[in-house]
């Protein structure tokens, strides 16, 4: 084949290339991966709404839940709750609102936005929209109901709809329950479900148990907690790595490093993997105890990969925010630039606080650094914040004149 037939052959792939890629990015032709990469670039609501509609025809209910996940989300950040409500009521218009999966995700939908009347008022029009109704869609609005914090109305349909509907309560309805009453403050009413559960043959498993260990050692019942942590063991389930981090938070915040040290080691003995939730513990423990070379230590360790976890985005604003208070702010901007090439940054309070610091301390270029580098890999959507905290913060103003913050 000619050079010359070559050349042209690949300017028309190119061209058919460019043409799909641009009509993949219109609006009117979305594809569920292209929207969610545009949403998240986006937080315009009427944007963000638009996007929503144009893959409302696409075939492919787990893409066109992601992407409307991600549309309440944004749409609850701008507070657009009316918006929010007309969206998810448009959905039960769809030809899939006769599926149960599909309302559930409704459901869940308006939990994530605390909207929690239209959570309840969606199950209870199941029957109406010709959709069944099982111990599966009641899980989810235990669920909704849970992440809207309404954790008395919790109580009060865990009790109403089982009676007027048929539905028997499983295990996950009395991990949702016990959750609820754990997060409410009643670790003791949650035990009490607990032993109901066993009287009526349900199986407690390590999740029930550990929410209630959780729940006892957050209301500083230690003693409590350790009553669970052996009927746990009693009733023949493993103790497994979240169990073990309920105990570690506790330690972490008001015991010793040693204690966390004994624990860490008992996991490893009994074949129990900590994650990276188990190390963070240790250092805010060693924090907590001002002992700043353990805890980077530890830091080092799980940066270099030798804990078999990596820092996620608490380990950064644990240690980040600590050696701010502590006016290391060397160590802090080391420990910053990392958690942005990670792509695990904390989120914007922590990060401009060290800004506002490292100014203070005459580190304008510091700062400058890091500014750059969270332009470079946030998404513009997020940015918002960013931008009026430098208007405030004015690193460009001349030198010698002194900052408003």
């Amino acid at each position: 084949m000619s050079s010359l037939c070559l050349r042209r052959r690949a300017f028309l792939q190119a061209h058919r290339f460019c043409t799909s890629a641009t009509l993949s990015e219109n609006t009117d032709t979305l594809t569920f991966n292209v929207a969610r990469r545009k949403l998240r670039y986006t937080s315009e609501p009427s944007k963000v709404i638009d996007i929503f509609n144009s893959v409302q025809k696409l075939n492919g209910v787990a893409g066109a839940r992601a992407v409307r996940d991600l549309v309440v989300r944004r749409l609850v950040k701008s507070q657009r709750f009316s918006d929010i409500e007309t969206l998810l009521e448009n959905q039960k218009k769809h030809p899939h609102a006769k599926v149960e999966r599909f309302l559930s995700d409704v459901i869940l939908a308006y939990g994530r936005a605390k909207m929690a009347d239209q959570a309840i008022k969606t199950f209870y029009q199941m029957d109406e929209l010709g959709c069944p109704r099982t111990v599966s869609s009641f899980n989810v609005l235990l669920t909704a109901l849970k992440d809207s914090e309404k954790f008395d109305r919790v109580t009060k349909l865990f009790d109403e709809i089982p009676t007027k509907f048929g539905i028997s309560p499983d295990h996950f309805s009395y991990s949702i329950f016990l959750k609820s009453l754990c997060d409410s403050g009643s670790p003791d009413k949650a035990y009490e479900k607990l032993k109901e559960m066993n009287e009526k043959g349900i199986t407690v498993t390590n999740i029930s148990y550990t929410t209630l260990i959780d729940g006892f050692y957050k209301k500083k019942k230690p003693e409590e907690a350790e009553k669970i942590w052996d009927e746990m063991v009693k009733n023949g389930c493993s103790l497994d790595t979240p169990a073990y981090n309920a105990k570690l938070i506790y330690i972490a915040n008001h015991g010793k490093p040693e204690e966390a040290l004994k624990l860490l080691g008992e996991m490893e003995a009994s074949n129990v993997k900590p994650d990276a939730l188990s190390y963070n513990f240790l250092l805010m423990c060693y924090l907590k105890n001002g002992e700043k070379e353990e805890a980077k230590k530890v830091y080092e360790e799980m940066a270099s990969n030798s804990k078999g976890c990596y820092p996620n985005q608490m380990t950064y604003r644990i240690f980040i925010r600590y050696l701010v208070q502590k006016k290391d702010y060397d160590l802090a901007l080391e420990v910053c630039k990392e958690s942005i090439r990670r792509r695990k940054a904390p989120k914007f309070q922590t990060v401009s606080d060290l800004i506002k610091g490292l100014v203070k301390n005459s580190k304008e270029e510091e700062a400058k650094q890091v500014i750059k580098m969270v332009h470079d890999t946030l998404p513009p959507n997020v940015l918002h914040a960013w931008k009026k905290f430098e208007a405030q913060l004015d690193l460009n103003k001349k030198e010698g004149s002194s900052s408003d913050e």
